[in-house]
């Protein structure tokens, strides 16, 4: 959802820019001796000029603002693609240095090439939507800094060769049935088992919370345990040896 929003804005940005050319208007600055004008004057830090670089950026002109001023630039990048406007700031401190189809581009050749997900799931959300799950299985059980009480805390771990490599928890992962449906959670079908092969399904929500260990359940075996404890409490006293073994 959020990248197609930015696609439409950035076409209500190229139309704007456009009827605003076509129209001729007078807010359009194109000569950089006007451009110097209105970007030197009066600021303490001057804007950057029509034919400045940042990156793939090229700025080759200025919209005027209502009032006078700057109230953007028009850039154009290396693609040749339209001329769209930017405002300033995302200029000038670099975090815009290519247009939206280069920085798409790219980043799509950089998961496919150094990751490869893109291989085993071409769909872009879905993928997305998988590896933000796997990526949650394994911080709650092996994180560092805050391992969850539930899970990492009481000895759940995710399979060692998914955590080394999550493109195979992947791969694992669409192998099972309702994997394309969104509004599923990943579930251990044994809550006392891992993330590891065999133990997993996509559930709904009321499955996953059916499927938690009930309070009825934990205080059982916290019973259980202390039972064991006093069995082996007991042994120790009645045992000569143990108990000559343990004497202060």
């Amino acid at each position: 959802m959020p990248s197609r929003i930015t696609e439409e804005r950035l076409q209500r940005n190229v139309e704007e820019l456009r009827r605003l050319v076509d129209s001729r208007s007078p807010r359009i600055v194109r000569d950089p001796v006007d451009g110097v004008a209105i970007s030197g004057n009066r600021r303490k830090y001057a804007l950057p000029g029509i034919g400045y670089r940042s990156g793939k950026l090229t700025v080759t002109g200025y919209i005027k603002g209502l009032r006078g001023g700057v109230s953007a630039l028009i850039v154009m990048c290396d693609c040749n693609n339209e001329e769209y406007t930017l405002d300033q700031q995302n200029f000038k401190s670099f975090r815009s240095t290519r247009c939206n189809l280069c920085a798409k581009k790219a980043s799509t050749k950089t998961r496919k090439l150094y990751w490869g997900y893109s291989d085993i799931l071409p769909d872009d959300a879905h993928r997305e939507r998988l590896l933000n799950r796997i990526s949650s299985c394994i911080s709650r059980c092996h994180s560092t800094s805050n391992v969850h009480k539930d899970y990492g805390g009481r000895g759940i771990e995710v399979f060692q060769p998914w955590r080394e490599n999550r493109g195979e928890f992947l791969k694992y992962l669409i192998t099972l049935d309702n994997w394309q449906d969104p509004s599923r959670d990943i579930d251990r079908v044994d809550n006392n088992r891992g993330y590891e092969p065999g133990n997993l399904r996509f559930a709904t929500r009321s499955e996953n919370a059916k499927n938690r260990r009930k309070v009825k359940i934990m205080q059982t075996e916290l019973d259980d345990l202390r039972h064991r404890l006093r069995r082996a409490e007991e042994h120790i006293h009645n045992c000569d040896g143990c108990r000559a073994a343990y004497s202060p």
